[in-house]
C-alpha cells in the first residue's frame, strides 16, 4: 500500500507546473528611490508629475563589474507614481516593480500642496506591495535636481546607501527625526502633525540635519538641530544624548544613554497642565584638564548638574513655545497622551484642541545625574 502511495506521489509531480506566472528577481528592475515634482498645469496632458526613479546597475556591481555606472535614473511624466512606474518600464528592459522602494523625495513646492500629499499617502497605503516603512525627505530643490547630483557624485554607492542610512537613523543622530509612512500616518491621525527630515546637497555628502512640520498634510514650517532634539526627548525618540554647556570658562560634555521620559496630566481649574519628567543619567566627556580636586567635590557635581539641568530645560521651554506659539503643531505627543491615558477629557476637547494646545502648560521636571567621570579625574 506505501509504494503505490509514493508511486502516485511521484507520478503527480510530473504533471504540476509550479508558478507559470512567477519572474525571477533578474528580470525586474527595483528602484531605490521615487522622486515627484509638479509640472506647469498648461502641460498636464502627459501627467501632473515628472516623476524620477533611481535603480541599481547590477553590471556595475560586484568584483567583476563590466561596468562604471552604479545608479541609473529614470525620469518619465505621469499622474501618480505607479503610472510612472508603468510608464517608464516600456521605456526600460526589464518592467519596474516596487516592493524594495526605500525613500520618497518630496520637493518643497509639493509638500506645500495638502491634497496631493493626501493622494499620495493614501496610494502608497492601499498599495499592495510598496512597504510601508518607506522613507520620506524633503528636499528645497527639485526631486529630480537633487537625485541627478546623487547619482553623478564620484561616491554615489556611498551616497545613495547613505541617504537611506541616515532617514533609517541607526546612528541615533538627534540632528533630525525619521519619518516613514506607517509614522506618517499614525501621527496624523492622532495629532494631525508629523516631522519629516529635510536633506541637501553639501559637495560629495548628503546632509540630513533638520526638519520639515507637516500640519494636516501640508508642509507650514522647519525646525533645527536643536529643537529636534528636544523634540525627541519630549516624545521619548532619542536613543543616546550628548549635551554640552559652559561651565566655569571650560567646555562640560555629557553623554547619556537612554532617557527617561515620564508624562503626567495635572487638571487644574483654569487650563490643563502636563508635566514632561525627564531623567537623564550619564558619563562626562569632557571639561579641563587639571581640575580633578572638583570633580572629587560632590557639591562641585551637583552643581554641574544643576547647570546642566537649567540650560536644557531653557533650550526645551524654547522649542515648545515654538511649537505652540509659532507653529501650533502638537508633535511633542500632548494629543496621543490624552486619548491614551485621559479619554474623558480628550473628547472634551478633541473639537477645539487647536485652539486650547496654545494654552496648554507644560512643565518640565528635568534631572541629570552625573555617574561616571571617565578615566581622568
Amino acid at each position: 500500500m506505501k509504494k503505490i502511495i509514493l508511486i502516485a506521489v511521484i507520478l503527480s509531480l510530473t504533471f504540476t507546473t509550479g508558478c507559470w506566472d512567477m519572474k525571477e528577481i533578474n528580470e525586474r528592475i527595483f528602484p531605490y528611490s521615487v522622486g515627484l515634482d509638479i509640472v506647469d498645469k498648461k502641460d498636464f496632458k502627459k501627467g501632473r508629475y515628472e516623476i524620477t526613479f533611481t535603480y541599481p546597475n547590477i553590471n556595475a556591481l560586484g568584483k567583476q563589474a563590466i561596468q562604471e555606472d552604479i545608479v541609473y535614473l529614470a525620469s518619465i511624466r505621469g499622474n501618480n507614481m505607479f503610472e510612472g512606474a508603468s510608464n517608464v518600464s516600456d521605456r526600460l528592459q526589464k518592467p519596474m516593480f516596487l516592493r524594495d522602494l526605500k525613500v520618497v523625495v518630496i520637493p518643497e513646492s509639493l509638500a506645500r500642496d495638502k491634497n496631493l500629499i493626501k493622494e499620495i499617502i493614501d496610494g502608497l497605503s492601499r498599495d499592495y506591495i510598496v512597504n510601508k516603512v518607506i522613507n520620506f525627505v524633503v528636499v528645497k530643490t527639485t526631486a529630480k535636481d537633487f537625485m541627478q547630483t546623487v547619482s553623478k557624485s564620484k561616491k554615489q554607492t556611498e551616497i545613495e546607501g547613505l541617504l537611506y542610512g541616515l532617514l533609517r537613523n541607526e546612528q541615533g543622530s538627534t540632528k533630525f527625526i525619521n519619518s516613514t509612512l506607517n509614522s506618517f500616518v499614525k501621527d496624523m491621525y492622532s495629532c494631525g502633525a508629523t516631522l519629516v527630515p529635510v536633506a541637501r546637497r553639501e559637495g560629495e555628502d548628503i546632509i540630513v540635519d533638520s526638519n520639515a512640520v507637516f500640519k494636516d498634510y501640508e508642509l507650514i514650517g522647519y525646525l533645527n538641530q536643536e529643537d529636534n532634539r528636544n523634540i525627541g526627548l519630549l516624545t521619548n525618540k532619542t536613543k543616546d544624548l550628548s549635551i554640552n554647556t559652559e561651565y566655569e570658562g571650560a567646555d562640560l560634555a555629557l553623554r547619556t544613554p537612554r532617557p527617561r521620559l515620564k508624562k503626567q496630566l495635572i487638571k487644574s481649574e483654569k487650563n490643563l497642565k502636563i508635566r514632561y519628567s525627564i531623567e537623564l543619567r550619564g558619563q562626562m566627556e569632557e571639561y579641563i584638564l587639571g581640575r580633578g580636586d572638583q570633580l572629587d567635590n560632590k557639591e562641585k557635581v551637583n552643581d554641574m548638574e544643576k547647570t546642566l539641568e537649567k540650560d536644557l530645560k531653557k533650550s526645551i521651554e524654547k522649542t515648545i513655545e515654538k511649537l505652540q506659539k509659532d507653529l501650533n503643531t502638537d508633535t511633542i505627543g500632548v494629543a496621543e497622551h490624552l486619548y491614551k491615558f485621559n479619554p474623558k477629557i480628550w473628547e472634551e476637547i478633541e473639537d477645539d484642541f487647536d485652539d486650547i494646545f496654545p494654552h496648554i502648560d507644560i512643565d518640565l521636571d528635568i534631572n541629570i545625574t552625573i555617574r561616571r567621570r571617565g578615566l581622568t579625574k
